[in-house]
Parts: structure tokens; sequence; C-alpha cells
């Protein structure tokens, strides 16, 4: 396990999907990655958080081209699904 710890955190652009919000994080690892394996840092030690909050159903579509970059790439993918606090308040009404 890596001793290291970086976090980068944003938030999609109102209209972004998540391919394209996963795709602007592995642009963001790809360009900077040589400065990161000079801190010991590999990619097995790399991973993306989408944290997804839905207030219907949680359902996330990603094409098989970034699919295909993300495990080329080596680099881990989290999903973390949650109801909106707003559909979780009209469910207790």
């Amino acid at each position: 396990k890596a001793s290291h710890f970086w976090t980068y955190r944003t938030e999609n652009s109102p209209g972004q999907s998540q391919a394209e919000y996963l795709n602007s994080y592995l642009e963001l690892i790809e360009k900077h990655f040589p400065a990161l394996q000079q801190l010991g840092i590999k990619r097995q030690d790399v991973s993306i958080l989408l944290d997804y909050s839905y207030a219907e159903s949680c359902d996330l579509e990603f094409p098989a081209e970034t699919l295909y970059r993300l495990g080329r790439s080596g680099i881990f993918l989290e999903i973390s699904c949650h109801q909106a606090a707003h559909s979780v308040a009209r469910c207790l009404e």
C-alpha cells in the first residue's frame, strides 16, 4: 500500500455526464502521472471515487471506450450511490 495520500475533489459541471467526468479525471491523472511516479505512487495506488446522488433511481452509464481506457490505465474506480436529501425528506412526509 502506498505511504502517500493525495486527493483532488471536484463536482460535475451542469450537463456533464458521468463519462465526461470520469474522462476528465483520467486526463488529469495521465497528464501528471510521471510526477506521481517520482513520489513513489503506482497506478494501482490511485483510485477515482464517483460520488453519485440520485432522486428516483441510481442509473449510471459509461461508454465502452471510457471503461476500456480506465481498464488500460490500471486505476481503480469506486462508485458511491446515495439518495438525494430532498428525496429522503419527501419519503418521510
